[in-house]
């Protein structure tokens, strides 16, 4: 019996958008192993439009958080990111 290899994976551009959530997800200390994939995942879909505002997108992900800030402080340095790399970021008021 032959294996043959896997196919190659194509790696998203750097300026790309889960380029960027995953890159911002990934600068977090997160509870569990997969966290900043979580955290990146859920960047992703409030960037393209699953959720109205940042704040729910990242309350999504509360329950994996374990890092000393806060879920407010940290919607806060996401959205400080997202502004840097030139994103519009709505927040709930």
């Amino acid at each position: 019996m032959s294996v043959k290899p896997s196919a190659p994976v194509d790696k998203a551009p750097k300026d790309s958008i889960e380029t960027i959530a995953y890159e911002i997800a990934a600068k977090f200390s997160l509870g569990e192993p997969n966290g900043p994939a979580r955290l990146g995942y859920h960047i992703w879909r409030y960037l393209t439009g699953s959720y109205p505002s940042l704040d729910e997108s990242i309350r999504e992900v509360g329950g994996a958080m374990t890092e000393d800030a806060s879920l407010k402080e940290m919607t806060e340095r996401i959205a400080a990111e997202l502004k840097s790399k030139g994103f519009e970021v709505k927040r709930e008021e």
